[in-house]
């Protein structure tokens, strides 16, 4: 019977950390002695996977910066991803410039009224399409010669913003102005391209460090995709020729990964006892070194307990986390499971015998399917052969059906949520317009998918414009820089609600999706 008692429910938050974290304050310190002692005038690339902790390094280099330094260190931090609708980023890398120096009342706010006009020039030469200039050079020079006066122009302003900087740095060489540019890896092709370039032309100006935060395969494959395959200088020379320094951040021991999870714990004050314990054990099993990804299972066993404290499962919270964990990282093997109850206890005599180093009593075709369904599951025989996954297989036949029915239910809800999670971000980074045009048509917010007519009519536009907007807009989502991120959702399309499941199918094509990799 369900409780008449709600759980409470604190989830984590996917933001940038504040505390000491994997070593991330050594590694922040050493960085920014660098960054102070070298004189100013090259570039640091952090790199890492989405979710590894890039900004929370960023934020802390920024930190040590800012309380150690700050008479002469001015530190700018620019979110790339946030401006990439705009015309060409050098403008708002120079505008948040701008914005920080107008905040100081030192030395550096001298710069600032020499910016704010040396910028609206900048910003007039963009209106003509001014280009950057490439490394190879490619088409760069007849699109400047056929743009002499902006050409002219830029070298004025380039002059202008060093005849500047250099006048603040005159009594104190040591002061320098530190760029730390964060979600490059999230934006479009030419808008990487145009903060890489817009770099490259600002370090012409001696006073100047950038930090960049990146995935260094991502800015390389959008690198390739904007230059083409033809292109003579390789993504990889590109960015090394940009970046003089490399960090890389280092994988997370085990242990690291627990102590992150008793963080987390710690802060949300929801799970104890053994819980808590079995909560550590299995993080790093199933899911592995990202922070990220940590917030994301640890919101979803919140979530599942939650919703079977709510029920009244009486299954200990323990056993629920180590079940649930199952799942998570072996998809599929609650359906398997749930389609005959028989087999958890083919499942536990098997893995029994394999620890006791005997032969399973099970008939020669009992042993063989089971032998061929843990194989299907790389590590799942494994993890139910030591704590805390093999205390399931004492599970009573009540308790393991409970489990197999409940954790269905939740595991399906944390699907079609994060499904949705995803979605959402990547409509987010199209246009307002091409975002609600997709929404409407494939019904993802409110299930109920509509004709081009039926949009067309909401926006009061002909259906064959509403086909334009809807084909330039997948063709947007098609960039391996947001496709990636979409297709993952591909292993669990079973589990998808009806529009998740058409919009993948339309974006990456029937045949695509029947034919997609396997776990």
């Amino acid at each position: 019977m369900k409780s008449q008692k709600h759980s409470s429910l604190r989830l984590l938050l996917d933001v940038p950390e504040d505390h000491a974290i994997f070593g991330f304050d050594e590694y922040a310190s050493a960085l920014t002695s660098g960054i102070f002692e070298t004189d100013p005038h090259f570039t640091i690339g952090i790199f890492g996977k989405w979710g590894s902790g890039k900004t929370t390094l960023l934020k802390k280099i920024q930190y040590l910066l800012d309380s150690s330094y700050s008479e002469k260190v001015l530190t700018v931090f620019f979110d790339a991803w946030r401006y990439q609708n705009e015309e060409h980023m050098l403008l708002p890398i120079l505008d948040t410039l701008l914005e920080y120096l107008k905040r100081e009342e030192t030395h550096w706010r001298e710069l600032s009224s020499k910016l704010k006009r040396l910028t609206a020039s900048m910003a007039t030469a963009m209106k003509i399409k001014f280009p950057f200039m490439e490394f190879n050079g490619k088409s760069a020079l007849e699109q400047w010669q056929a743009e002499e006066q902006v050409r002219s122009d830029y070298f004025g302003w380039l002059s202008e913003l060093k005849e500047a900087l250099d006048d603040v740095r005159s009594d104190d060489p040591s002061r320098r102005i530190v760029m730390l540019i964060d979600d490059l890896d999230r934006c479009l092709p030419p808008k990487v391209v145009e903060v890489l370039e817009s770099i490259k032309v600002m370090l012409d100006v001696p006073g100047f460090i950038f930090v960049l935060a990146l995935d260094e395969l991502v800015v390389g494959q959008a690198i390739q995709s904007y230059y083409g395959q033809n292109y003579s200088v390789p993504s990889k020379d590109y960015i090394k020729k940009l970046v003089q320094v490399e960090f890389r951040l280092p994988p997370l021991r085990t242990q690291d990964v627990i102590n992150y999870v008793q963080t987390l714990q710690r802060r949300i004050g929801r799970i104890g006892g053994q819980a808590s314990k079995t909560l550590a054990q299995v993080v790093p099993i199933v899911v592995g070194d990202n922070p990220r990804d940590v917030k994301r299972f640890i919101n979803a066993v919140l979530l599942g307990t939650a919703v079977m404290k709510n029920i009244g499962v009486t299954v200990p919270v323990s056993q629920q986390i180590a079940f649930m964990a199952m799942e998570f990282r072996w998809p599929g093997i609650v359906r398997t499971l749930a389609s005959d109850k028989s087999l958890w206890k083919l499942v536990g005599e098997y893995v029994e015998a394999i620890v006791e180093g005997r032969v399973p009593v099970l008939s020669e075709e009992e042993a063989k399917n089971i032998k061929e369904m843990l194989e299907s599951k790389p590590g799942l025989d494994s993890y139910l052969q030591e704590s805390p996954g093999k205390e399931l297989l004492d599970l009573s036949d009540d308790d393991f059906n409970e489990l197999v029915y409940y954790t269905s239910i939740t595991r399906e809800k944390r699907k079609a949520e994060i499904a949705q999670d995803k979605i959402d971000e990547v409509l987010g980074e199209l246009t307002e317009h091409e975002k609600r045009v997709l929404q409407l048509l494939f019904g993802i917010l409110d299930g109920r998918p509509r004709t081009f007519q039926d949009v067309g009519r909401e926006f009061n536009l002909t259906a064959e414009h509403v086909s334009e907007v809807a084909v330039k807009a997948m063709r947007k989502l098609r960039h391996p820089t947001r496709a990636r991120r979409l297709r993952d959702l591909l292993s669990s399309m079973d589990e998808l609600d009806y529009p998740s499941q058409v919009f993948l199918i339309e974006l990456f094509g029937r045949d695509w999706v029947k034919n997609r990799p396997s776990e």
